[in-house]
C-alpha cells in the first residue's frame, strides 16, 4: 500500500516567534511502501542552519529559515539510512545498499556525488569524529559458535583504510564523540559508557539502559533518551518532559541551544526544544493515507 509522507515544517521551528498559533508550510512527499513511515536519525548541520534526517530510504534536509524540504538523491540509486554530516558540512556519511552494492558505511558529497564505501557489513549510527578524520559506527555480527549477536563500536578511516574495532561485545546501542574527538560514548545496554578510540580506558558514564546518547559541544554534559540529562563525567540523571510519550535520539545543536529529536507517537515526527524544555517546535508532521 503506497503511503504518502505529508512533512509540515511549521514556522514557529523555522525562525519563526514562538509565541501565538503557529502555521504550517506543508511539504508533500512520496514515501517507500517499504517504509513504516515517520522520520527518525536527525543530524545538525555543522552551522546550525539545517537538519538532516531520513525515512529509511531516502536523505531529507530541512532549512529552519524558510521551512524548505530538499531530498538529496545519491549519484546511483541506492537507500539512505542513518545520515550524519561531515564537520566542514561538505558530505554525509550514512548507512546505503542498493541492489548492486552490499549494506555498509558509505560516504557522499553533501549534493549526493561522490559516493564511496568505507567498510561493508550490518551497520547502523556513523558518526564523524570532530575532525573529520574518522567515522565510527555499529557493526552487528552474529558469533556462530554461540550464536550470539556481537554488535560493537568499529572506526574507519574516511579514505575508507583502517578499519579497525573499538570494543568487545557483546552488545552496543550507539555511539557518538566527544566535542575533542578523544572519547567515543556508547550505551551497551547495562550502562553508557566511554571509552578511548584505542579501546582503553573504558569507564561508566551512566548506569543502566539509557539509549542514543548524545554529547554536547561544550562536553560538559550528555543527554539520552527520554530525554535525560546527565554529566559527561558521570552522575545523576535529570529527566526533563518534551512531548508525551517521550523523546528518542536527542542531538544536541553546534551552539548548544537546542536539542532535536523524534517523538514516540505513531509514525515519528521531528522536533526541537531548548535543554530545558521551553520553546518546544515541531518541525515536521506525518500524515499516512492510502493510495494506488
Amino acid at each position: 500500500m503506497l503511503a504518502t509522507l505529508l512533512l509540515a515544517a511549521l514556522l514557529a521551528g523555522c525562525g519563526a516567534d514562538s509565541a501565538g498559533q503557529p502555521e504550517s508550510c506543508p511539504t508533500e512527499l512520496e514515501q517507500d511502501p517499504d517504509d513504516e513511515g515517520g522520520v527518525y536519525a536527525p543530524s545538525w548541520s555543522p552551522d546550525g542552519t539545517r537538519i538532516a534526517f531520513t525515512t529509511g530510504t531516502d536523505l531529507l534536509v530541512l532549512t529552519l529559515a524558510d521551512c524548505t524540504i530538499e531530498r538529496v538523491r545519491p549519484e546511483q540509486d541506492m537507500r539512505v539510512d542513518w545520515p550524519d554530516w561531515s564537520p566542514d558540512g561538505t558530505s554525509f556519511a550514512f548507512v546505503g545498499s542498493s541492489e548492486s552494492l552490499a549494506e555498509g558505511v558509505f560516504v557522499m558529497r553533501s549534493d549526493g556525488s561522490g559516493v564511496r564505501a568505507l567498510a561493508e557489513g550490518s551497520v547502523l549510527f556513523p558518526a564523524w569524529s570532530p575532525d573529520g578524520s574518522t567515522i565510527a559506527f555499529i557493526d552487528e555480527r552474529v558469533d556462530e559458535a554461540t550464536p550470539k549477536e556481537d554488535r560493537n563500536v568499529w572506526l574507519v578511516n574516511a579514505d575508507g583504510t583502517g578499519l579497525r574495532r573499538v570494543t568487545t561485545g557483546p552488545w552496543h546501542g550507539s555511539v557518538d564523540w566527544s566535542p575533542d574527538g578523544e572519547w567515543l560514548v556508547a550505551d551497551s545496554g547495562s550502562a553508557v559508557v566511554k571509552v578511548r578510540p584505542d579501546g582503553s580506558e573504558r569507564t561508566i558514564v551512566i548506569p543502566g539502559d539509557h539509549p542514543s546518547p548524545d554529547w554536547s559541544p561544550d562536553g560538559e554534559t550528555l543527554v539520552v533518551q527520554g530525554p535525560q540529562f546527565a554529566p559527561a563525567s558521570g552522575g545523576e540523571l535529570k529527566p526533563v518532559e518534551f512531548v508525551e510519550g517521550g523523546a528518542f535520539e536527542p542531538a544536541w545543536s553546534p551552539d548548544g541551544e537546542w536539542i532535536v529529536f523524534t517523538d514516540g507517537a505513531g509514525a515519528q515526527d521531528l522536533w526541537i526544544a531548548r535543554p530545558d524544555g521551553g520553546d518546544l517546535r515541531q518541525l515536521t508532521r506525518t500524515d499516512e493515507t492510502s493510495g494506488g
